[in-house]
């Protein structure tokens, strides 16, 4: 599904897609299809970070 949206974006002139997602979701799944983090938000409770992520298209 994300494979598509790129391809998608990337036929209608996007140049970079991003995205957001939490420590305790999978931001290695994102990292293995190419993103890259950018930016990190560690002020949730519990060790909890937010990545933000960012992928050239």
């Amino acid at each position: 599904m994300i494979a598509e949206a790129e391809r998608l974006g990337k036929e209608l002139g996007c140049i970079l897609a991003h995205t957001c997602t939490f420590s305790y979701q999978s931001p290695d799944f994102y990292k293995r299809r190419g993103y890259e983090v950018f930016a990190v938000n560690d002020e949730y409770p519990e060790n909890i970070k937010q990545f933000f992520l960012k992928k050239k298209l």
